[in-house]
């Protein structure tokens, strides 16, 4: 009896999750307006984090991004969740460095294999708000790629890419990051994520170059990827060759120079719904860390 009691609590419990996965499928929560644009972020490791960072602190000066969407896979997924939550990007940067310098990434004889992952767990954790969750769903399309089940029966006998858009809480949203982000191996030690019962690999593998395929459906989407950026032509294929703070700051400075160079180009028109009339000053720390370094790009207010 007791196994039969505790087996009914499992269903019980797991038809109150799946209830409210279906509940915020498909549509932001009531009272926000869908977005009318997004924002794609492929992966390509923590060079496209960084750099992203930076891109995404000169989109907020230069468009109204509460109205934007965000579509992202590997290091993109991470960048998206926390642009659509409106987390301080600097504010990222110092606690990546905090908990690189605790875990000693730099010396370690093994650098980030095996750890890597209960550190951006507990880095996303800090940084992401209690209802991130519900900023999220709707708007924060995160993909995946789910292997076939081996021990049950499986839905599907090929890998298959996923896009999650619904979190119940904020536990299920890090725990789908970090699914979408899961190197073989590196993260944890494991060759697959669990992420909602079921096994996961990193969003960007196998996707050959087709960022359509991790898109928000129905919304036209302005792609930002390091890899299009000249200044960091060298660096494709390098995506974990960032080994210092000042390298971190570098690459956020490039990111922001590129959408500031991008929207003078007039190379933004998918965002053209939420441009606006005029930039806002480019106070933040990012933005003030870019023009230290002569990067600016005209991406804030103060470049025009």
């Amino acid at each position: 009896m007791p196994r039969r009691g505790a087996a009914r609590r499992r269903c019980a419990l797991r038809g109150a999750r799946g209830a409210a996965r279906g509940a915020a499928r498909g549509a932001p929560p009531a009272g926000r307006a869908a977005p009318v644009a997004a924002v794609g972020l492929p992966g390509g490791g923590v060079l496209q984090y960084w750099w992203a960072a930076g891109a995404v602190e000169a989109l907020r000066e230069s468009h109204d991004c509460a109205g934007l969407g965000f579509a992202g896979a590997s290091a993109g997924a991470l960048a998206a969740a926390l642009a659509a939550c409106d987390v301080d990007m600097a504010d990222s940067a110092r606690l990546a460095y905090k908990l690189a310098e605790r875990e000693n990434f730099y010396t370690r004889r093994l650098g980030l294999v095996g750890i890597f992952g209960p550190v951006v767990r507990e880095w996303l954790w800090e940084l992401l708000p209690a209802d991130c969750a519900v900023t999220c769903s709707g708007r924060v399309h995160i993909a995946t790629v789910e292997l076939p089940a081996i021990y049950r029966a499986p839905r599907h006998v090929l890998p298959r890419r996923c896009v999650h858009q619904d979190f119940v809480d904020k536990a299920d949203l890090i725990d789908c990051l970090l699914a979408s982000a899961h190197i073989p191996f590196l993260m944890d030690g494991r060759a697959r994520a669990r992420f909602r019962g079921r096994m996961h690999l990193d969003g960007s593998a196998l996707l050959r170059g087709r960022v359509e395929r991790i898109a928000a459906p129905g919304l036209k989407h302005q792609w930002l990827c390091y890899a299009d950026d000249p200044a960091l032509a060298q660096q494709v294929g390098r995506e974990f060759n960032v080994a210092t703070y000042e390298g971190v700051l570098d690459l956020m400075a490039a990111g922001y120079a590129w959408v500031g160079r991008a929207r003078g180009e007039g190379r933004l028109g998918a965002l053209a719904g939420v441009e606006r009339p005029q930039a806002l000053l480019g106070l933040s720390d990012v933005a003030l860390e870019a023009r230290r370094r002569g990067k600016s790009g005209g991406g804030g207010g103060d470049g025009g």
